[in-house]
């Protein structure tokens, strides 16, 4: 079964003929109906929202958008990096684990 909530979806996995999948889709359905997924939705979605500091505040106006900028390479650079360099403490570990254990 398949339940759509707002803004992404949710799936429940049952067996093939199981005896419980008409419970899930009636329960589901009521959640819906009632409006408790919504309710959970907004308790459980991170805000996204930008943080600003008094001094931001005061300089800035609060109607006022920061342009938004397009995600590329050059700003996950470092995320790679970090990637890399664990990587390659994690082999280097992995092998003098080896070499002790044969000893």
């Amino acid at each position: 079964m398949l339940a759509n909530t707002v803004s992404h979806p949710a799936s429940w996995g049952v067996a093939k003929k199981s005896p419980h999948l008409e419970n899930f889709n009636r329960g589901t359905l009521r959640l819906h109906e009632i409006g408790l997924v919504f309710l959970w939705e907004g308790w459980f979605t991170p805000d996204t929202r930008p943080c600003w500091t008094r001094k931001q505040n005061s300089r800035r106006n609060k109607n006022e958008k920061k342009p938004l900028v397009r995600l590329s390479l050059d700003n996950l650079v470092g995320a790679f990096a970090l990637l890399i360099v664990g990587s390659i403490i994690s082999l280097f570990v992995f092998i003098m684990e080896n070499i002790f254990s044969r000893w």
